[in-house]
């Protein structure tokens, strides 16, 4: 077998892959095959860091998943664990699918069962980066984690305690994949500034790290020194089956047409919500961050058989759905412009089977979220050398436009907004040690900073006080993103709800977790979750999520508030 035996390896996890999908029908394609295994064989000969960078829907998952189980069929080892670093949680929940199908799919080729466990901010046990042989977390839970900045708090006899994690001897050990490398990034360049010095120090230490990647820019790559060998698959890639067209004007929701599967894809939670409320067609769903876990995925339910998007349904959504989504059928995408590299994974949501499909790019309301100097410079790339977007099917062509939007001008000019930040960054590292209580002060790897916000049924019990279960946080919890203590959005919603809680302490009743609750008063300086009723929403929460609408103006206070709920 050639690769090392890796090309049955990725064999078996693509065909497994498109089983679990409902395909009629699998085949490999033996001349990718054949490059995903000496890609696959790069990265098991790798030390340091690499580069993988491929075309969307190229098989990048199984090339970097197989030097991992190639280890027990060959008792050969270099990492007994493998973290899979999503810079979305949106990605986390197809990807533990996957992880899954592959586990089960190697035990026919004698491995033992592996474990899948997921350790970011949406799950109500934190492993702290210890669990599972695969382990499914975020660049946050990553960071935070190794910067010992992930701290688990309770109260015991009205002390504060907890426990500080640096699991920095697991990571130094372990096999690390940045998957969708291209969307760490920020508005000041902090996150590939910050996490290019955590990944070549675990280099160092003896990690063995993979920066998987469509489009990452060449200014991204410059931030990671220590990056060693670079594997670039795909070069001449046949253009994708997909006519892009640039309509004028904006979005409007009586322009989709209904009838095939569709995605739309917008930039803001508010025109989401927006065009799900008002498109016409029969099934529908929306999918965004500020939705409870259970919500997003009874929204996918609607729209999805047999592992696809059905014939005629619209999914609807902001970046959440730009990445990782692995709906081969999806045949149209209306989008807003967006930078560069956000439309190429956009356009490449649809026509992933070869089949022909269409793509039309509108006009965004405003450049929120966006840097300004990145989407005027997509505007101009688009009038000039990407023909409208015609030229965003080709590879080749896709990433020169990513490397003229993101120079080194303007990336230096996105730079200057976090030298501050940045500063305590460096600051924090060089304080850093083994050890030791974690240096003083903050370190950021963005700069916004989240709370989670858990909405679920607040229960009683008895004179123990208010509490919610391990299941409510699994189901309700979602991340809200701040800059500022003095945020806008949450302290409205804090306004607008009669009573707000924080955890006060963890408790285990009949096999159940419990997290009991206090009265949430005077801000939420230092709160890292806040739980509210979900009775006490209804007026700001519906099946398309968290109205921020209501919230972007700071809202009425409620009546009632501080007021016991019976």
């Amino acid at each position: 077998m050639t690769g090392r035996g890796l090309d049955t390896l990725v064999r078996e996890l693509s065909l497994a892959w498109c089983r679990s999908k409902g395909e009629p029908s699998c085949a490999v394609r033996e001349e990718v095959l054949a490059e995903q295994a000496k890609a696959a064989e790069g990265i098991e000969r790798s030390d340091g860091v690499i580069l993988l960078k491929a075309p969307t829907g190229f098989g990048k998952t199984e090339i970097w998943t197989a030097p991992f189980f190639a280890q027990w069929l060959r008792g050969e080892w270099f990492a007994p664990r493998l973290y899979v670093v999503e810079p979305m949680h949106a990605l986390l929940r197809q990807m533990k699918r996957r992880m899954e199908v592959y586990a089960q799919a190697v035990q026919g080729l004698g491995l033992p069962r592996l474990n899948v466990a997921e350790d970011h901010g949406e799950v109500a046990k934190p492993l702290f980066l210890y669990g599972g042989h695969i382990v499914l977390t975020t660049v946050d839970s990553l960071a935070y984690g190794y910067l010992a900045r992930r701290v688990q708090r309770w109260r015991e006899e009205g002390v504060e305690r907890g426990r500080y994690s640096m699991p920095a001897g697991l990571l130094a050990s372990a096999y690390i994949v940045l998957d969708e490398a291209h969307l760490i990034q920020d508005e000041a360049y902090l996150g590939p500034r910050v996490l290019g010095k955590i990944v070549c120090d675990l280099a160092s230490a003896g990690a063995k790290v993979v920066i998987s990647t469509a489009t990452v820019p060449e200014t991204f790559l410059k931030h990671i020194p220590c990056l060693g060998g670079r594997l670039t698959l795909g070069s001449g890639t046949v253009r994708r089956n997909v006519e892009v067209e640039r309509r004028k004007g904006v979005l409007k929701a009586e322009e989709i047409e209904c009838g095939r599967p569709t995605i739309v894809i917008v930039n803001t939670i508010e025109r989401a919500r927006r065009i799900y409320k008002q498109v016409r067609c029969g099934k529908k769903a929306v999918v965004h961050s500020l939705m409870r876990r259970e919500d997003r995925e009874r929204q996918l339910s609607r729209v999805l058989a047999d592992g696809k998007v059905a014939e005629d349904a619209v999914l609807i959504g902001t970046q959440a759905l730009e990445v990782g989504l692995d709906f081969s059928n999806l045949r149209a995408l209306y989008t807003e412009t967006a930078p560069v590299d956000a439309l190429i994974q956009r356009i490449g949501r649809v026509g992933r089977d070869g089949g022909k499909a269409e793509a039309y790019i509108y006009e965004a309301e405003g450049d929120a979220p966006y840097p300004q100097t990145l989407m005027q410079a997509t505007r101009e790339a688009l009038e000039e050398e990407l023909r409208g977007g015609a030229a965003l099917t080709s590879w080749e062509d896709a990433q020169r436009a990513v490397d003229r939007v993101y120079n080194e001008k303007a990336v230096e000019e996105l730079m200057t907004r976090g030298l501050a930040w940045y500063g305590q960054a460096l600051g924090y590292l060089q304080e850093l040690s083994l050890f030791s209580y974690p240096p003083r002060g903050e370190v950021r790897i963005r700069p916004s900073s989240y709370i989670t916000l858990v909405i679920a049924d607040v229960k009683q019990d008895g004179d123990k006080g208010r509490y919610i279960t391990e299941e409510d946080v699994e189901r309700g919890a979602m991340k809200m993103s701040y800059t500022s203590r003095e945020d806008p959005r949450i302290n409205a919603l804090l306004q607008k709800v009669s009573t707000a809680y924080t955890v006060r302490g963890i408790a285990t009743a009949k096999d159940e977790t419990l997290y009991y609750l206090s009265e949430l008063r005077g801000g939420w300086d230092g709160v890292e979750v806040v739980v509210v009723d979900r009775r006490d929403v209804e007026e700001l929460y519906d099946e398309a999520g968290l109205d921020v609408a209501q919230l972007s103006g700071g809202g009425q206070k409620r009546r009632g508030r501080g007021r016991r709920r019976r």
